[in-house]
């Protein structure tokens, strides 16, 4: 989120879950009370109410895989501030085309909704495909199906800011952060099955806009005024990649406008205020 990230990280699990070192159960999902001090200053600018947003989501993959193809998925986000103004976000959503379905649920405690703290997430798939098979003399269409249980875990272990507040971010300015993080992720479907850890630091440069938009140019509903920022992310190992937002200023939270999750996919997202 992930965050705003939460559901983006589902995406990927299928594809992670060789990687890594096995282990058995799971991770604890608690933040190491060694970085209260370096989280502590990172905090809504100005009192906010703890029932922040309700959301939907309507989000647009767009995965070079997929031959150009644009697949649709729809979501619903609550945000709400915890004790330590710390952002708490819950979101389910689902995805359906032809020849594959998934749902998915997330819960995550974050950064105002930019650096994940706490992720625990799972979903469920199903896609359907068709081959041909030889009988008596002639090839006839066999249905396949392949079902897959997906989950994981993640949690910070480490945090360092170029800015005193990431939750307030001036415009016009650049920050920096960089953030390790212990990754679980587990798979099972018919044929594999896996439980793994690894741990991934990443290292982000961001640049805020310096003018305010109205908040409705991101979707029906949507309160007050945003200002856009777009981060640059390098992760051990991977190709570089870029992630745009929208920081509310009523909300004090950071919503993902266009976030390239690695070099094959792309998200783009839009939103209604849930009344």
């Amino acid at each position: 989120m992930k965050l705003p990230i939460p559901f983006a990280c589902l995406l990927a699990l299928a594809g992670c879950a060789s990687q890594g070192t096995s282990i058995e159960g799971d991770i604890d999902l608690r933040i190491p009370p060694e970085l209260d001090a370096a989280l502590a200053p990172h905090h809504p600018a100005h009192p906010a109410a703890v029932e922040l947003l309700t959301l939907n989501s309507s989000t647009t993959l767009a995965h070079k895989f997929d031959l150009g193809r644009w697949l649709p998925s729809e979501e619903r986000l609550t945000f709400r501030w915890q004790e330590g103004h710390r952002l708490s976000t819950t979101s389910t959503g689902n995805f359906k085309t032809p020849s594959a379905a998934a749902a998915w649920s997330t819960k995550s405690t974050s950064l105002c909704g930019l650096v994940p703290l706490l992720v625990e997430s799972g979903s469920t798939s199903d896609s359907q495909t068709t081959t041909a098979a030889p009988v008596g003399g002639v090839f006839i269409p066999l249905p396949i199906s392949s079902k897959r249980d997906t989950g994981g875990r993640s949690r910070i272990v480490s945090f360092k800011s170029s800015t005193s507040n990431i939750c307030n971010p001036t415009p016009g300015s650049t920050f920096s952060y960089e953030a390790t993080r212990q990754e679980q992720r587990r798979f099972a479907g018919a044929v594999y099955s896996s439980n793994k850890l690894r741990t991934l630091t990443d290292s982000a440069t961001c640049t805020v806009g310096s003018q305010a938009m109205p908040a409705t140019d991101l979707g029906a509903g949507l309160p007050g005024k945003y200002v856009p920022v777009t981060c640059s992310y390098a992760e051990d190992g991977k190709t570089p990649r870029e992630g745009v937002y929208a920081f509310l200023l009523d909300a004090g939270i950071y919503l993902p406008v266009k976030v390239q999750l690695n070099e094959h996919q792309t998200n783009t997202s839009r939103y209604t205020k849930v009344e």
